[in-house]
């Protein structure tokens, strides 16, 4: 069957000696993971359209009953220059591509969820809090999948504990994923006031460490399997 879709680059790896093995999160099938052949060849039709991030028209040959499909052709449908060449940018933008690939299901689509990456995306692109405006677009696919924070009042203690069954914060030492409650704020911040982003730099190391240990956990909570991310390692 061949498939015509929109689709976000998530990720991207060598194969073999010339061809690329890429997840596509695609309008028409959720998840997808393809081979790009050829495509590390200097004359690739390809030429940057599979990058990571990109968001693309791609036509996919879809093998029934296998998890490996491939991508005979890709053709970018933006630019997204800020987010090739700011750091800041490229960083956010990995941290949201890695959770939807780690959380999404081969084959299943999902409007809801291909709303949020693929807005969010250009969002990213022109947002000047990149850090803030992935926070927003990871909690956003939580609430897409059933399982977002509500908006609670903030404890009055310095940590709290945000019990996975209801997303609600309570004063240490409840049951719960600990926190500090400024990292707390400053994280569901980015949901509550979506158009009055905290400035990336009011976000400190060891607050953006805490946002990514607690998405981690929750995520993996509502899964029910350990999710290991491997992007929040460049913010260490």
């Amino acid at each position: 069957m061949i498939v015509s879709t929109d689709a976000v680059v998530l990720h991207g790896r060598k194969f073999g000696d010339t061809s690329r093995i890429v997840t596509l999160y695609t309008a028409e099938m959720g998840r997808l993971t393809v081979v790009a052949k050829g495509v590390r060849t200097p004359k690739s039709p390809f030429g940057s359209a599979l990058e990571p991030l990109s968001i693309i028209r791609a036509t996919v040959y879809v093998k029934a009953g296998r998890d490996l499909h491939t991508v005979s052709a890709a053709e970018p449908l933006l630019r997204l220059s800020t987010l090739q060449s700011s750091y800041d940018h490229l960083t956010a933008g990995l941290l949201v591509a890695e959770l939807f690939m780690r959380t999404q299901t081969d084959g299943q689509k999902d409007g809801m969820a291909w709303d949020v990456l693929q807005s969010g995306i250009v969002d990213l692109n022109t947002s000047t809090a990149p850090y803030a405006t992935s926070v927003r677009l990871r909690l956003s696919l939580a609430d897409v999948m059933g399982f977002g924070l509500p908006e609670c009042p903030l404890p009055t203690t310095s940590v709290v504990r945000i019990d996975p069954t209801d997303g609600l914060a309570r004063p240490d030492p409840a049951p719960g994923i600990r926190m500090s409650a400024t990292a707390f704020m400053r994280m569901t911040h980015a949901v509550l006031h979506p158009g009055e982003l905290l400035p990336d730099v009011d976000f400190s190391a060891s607050d953006r460490l805490e946002i990514e240990s607690f998405l981690a956990a929750y995520f993996s909570w509502h899964l029910d399997r350990r999710l290991t991310l491997r992007s929040p390692d460049v913010l260490r």
